[in-house]
């Protein structure tokens, strides 16, 4: 037991030797080298203020894509070619304010275009360039035509039925007659159909 005492002696001696049995003054001086050291106690200012409520500005950095609460897909009830385009992206908009311009030059060559239509139409139909908007299909060069016809089929198909009665000409010239009359019937009734649709 006298040994293990020995050794157990020996091994406290060298741990107590190990922790700080150095020299004192090299530690001091190690001290006042460190900033913020015992030997470097400097005092800071301090500025006191009274406690306010405010507002603190926050900045929030992210990405990704700003999109509108509402949007509105437009389209021009015409097509035509734009000249001038009165708001941006993301302006505010009011009812009834003017968005975009489209040029006025091809609507005025449709209006053109149209009256030229209208006047061809009435001059087909043998009614004057300025005439009232209700036209009487009888009064139309087509349909007069188209009468004219009809009484020539219905004196020919009478001629042919007083000569077939006579029994001077064969019933298949009586059958033509016939046939041509209803032909003059059907084209006079698309003669009144066609002045009435334009």
């Amino acid at each position: 037991m006298s040994r293990c005492f020995v050794v157990m002696l020996l091994i406290s001696g060298l741990a107590l030797s190990a922790c700080g049995g150095g020299d004192r003054t090299a530690a001091a001086a190690q001290k006042e080298e460190r900033p913020g050291g015992a030997g470097s106690l400097t005092a800071r200012e301090v500025r006191v203020v009274r406690a306010e409520t405010g507002n603190l500005a926050r900045t929030v950095v992210v990405s990704g894509t700003l999109g509108a609460d509402e949007e509105a897909q437009l389209g021009p009830k015409i097509a035509g070619r734009l000249i001038s385009l009165n708001v941006d992206l993301g302006d505010h908009v009011r009812r009834g304010q003017a968005l975009a311009r489209l040029s006025p030059t091809d609507l005025q060559l449709r209006i053109r275009q149209a009256e030229s239509a209208l006047q061809q139409a009435r001059a087909q139909l043998g009614l004057p360039a300025g005439g009232s908007g209700t036209v009487d299909p009888d009064d139309t060069a087509l349909v007069k035509q188209a009468s004219a016809n009809l009484t020539q089929a219905q004196l020919t198909r009478d001629r042919m039925a007083r000569l077939l009665e006579q029994q001077l000409i064969p019933q298949q010239d009586f059958d033509a007659a016939e046939a041509a009359l209803q032909v003059a019937e059907a084209r006079r009734q698309e003669a009144i159909e066609t002045a009435r649709t334009r």
